[in-house]
């Protein structure tokens, strides 16, 4: 079984809202997008390093144990977001820069229903020698986008797993496209969860 993470979109105030905080969540409703083995690249760019926030959660009939995961007002993280598209954009010129991958990321969660974005990747942090290890990362690498650092790009690179040699492709390119390229869509953006994403 694939490592899997999760975009939700709730009006939970408190991360994991799958795990019992919201008692009518409905994966079809609130899981916005999912990707498996990586935290895609947009994600992250949603969050500051203040939004993370810790909580015990219960893991199928194991002890309880503490995570931590970014939460933040949906309005916010949007705007968040457009604030740090020519920081994104200059970041990776290289491949040609995200604002295709921003426009349909950002038009995906705007359609929504539910006030607070959050990120469930405790499966994430499974494939790292020790869980502390990822969420060092994700802390640093969210510190780095706060203070618009080019040393950002490392983190989202190593998080989203991107192959980073290969330019991005856009959406109209992404039936023929190699497959590395058809890779590097899905870890921008993720994928849809039981609804299939425009891109999926």
């Amino acid at each position: 079984m694939s490592n899997r993470c999760y975009l939700t979109c709730t009006d939970s105030t408190q991360i994991y809202p799958a795990a019992g905080d919201l008692p009518d969540f409905d994966p079809e409703v609130h899981t916005v997008l999912s990707s498996a083995g990586c935290v895609p690249l947009l994600w992250l760019c949603l969050f500051s390093e203040r939004d993370l926030q810790g909580r015990k959660i219960a893991i199928e009939a194991e002890e309880p144990i503490q995570a931590e995961a970014p939460i933040a007002l949906r309005s916010s993280a949007l705007a968040l977001l457009e604030g740090r598209r020519d920081f994104l954009c200059e970041l990776f010129a290289d491949n040609g820069g995200l604002t295709h991958h921003l426009d349909m990321f950002s038009s995906r969660l705007s359609a929504y229903p539910g006030s607070y974005l959050s990120i469930e990747y405790d499966e994430i942090g499974w494939l790292y020698a020790a869980p502390e290890e990822f969420a060092a990362l994700v802390r640093l690498t969210l510190a780095q986008l706060d203070a618009g650092s080019p040393s950002a790009k490392e983190g989202l690179v190593e998080l989203s797993t991107l192959m980073i040699e290969r330019r991005f492709v856009t959406l109209d390119e992404a039936p023929n496209a190699d497959q590395e390229d058809a890779w590097n869509y899905f870890r921008i953006l993720g994928e849809g969860y039981i609804r299939n994403a425009p891109w999926d």
